[in-house]
């Protein structure tokens, strides 16, 4: 990477899944021109406002007329799939937006939501349902979907279980 960047001088942006973040920091001169213009680490959104938030600006985007606010049960069926994926988060109502085009809809139905998820997605589902589990063996399997530090949750969580018993 600092030989292509210092050959085309253009500034470049450096991005892919945890798995790849391992070549940005395998040596102190990549991790640095990685970090030069800030660097973020976006891990799964937990369900919640942050998730539902997000869900909303998305559902915004869509070209349906009567596309609304997700409704719980909307939000229910898209964590589900999702797993406050970010990139999910997009593509599955892009996808299940131009079903609904098709079948003559201008609205999304749960039920289409998930129909979009489990078809149209199926190749995804082995890793969204090892984050679901919330297994950590499962989740360890696919090192490239998301990375967890599990030493330094159970080392948090040990500290907070004992701050809670004082």
């Amino acid at each position: 990477f600092q030989g292509m960047v210092n050959e085309l001088r253009v500034p470049v942006v450096l991005m892919g899944t945890p798995k790849a973040r391992r070549l940005f920091v395998s040596e102190m001169r990549h991790a640095r021109r990685a970090a030069l213009r800030g660097s973020a680490f976006w891990a799964p959104l937990p369900s919640g406002d942050a998730f539902n938030h997000l869900l909303d600006q998305v559902w915004d985007c869509l070209c349906l007329r009567e596309a609304g606010k997700p409704t719980p049960e909307i939000q229910a069926v898209a964590y589900h799939h999702m797993q406050g994926i970010r990139s999910l988060m997009v593509d599955i109502p892009i996808v299940a937006q131009l079903h609904a085009l098709q079948l003559g809809q201008e609205s999304l139905a749960p039920e289409l939501l998930q129909h979009v998820a489990v078809t149209e997605f199926a190749l995804i589902e082995p890793f969204v349902a090892a984050l679901r589990s919330k297994d950590s063996r499962r989740i360890k399997q696919f090192e490239d979907i998301v990375e967890y530090d599990f030493d330094t949750v159970i080392e948090r969580n040990t500290r907070k279980l004992a701050k809670d018993v004082e």
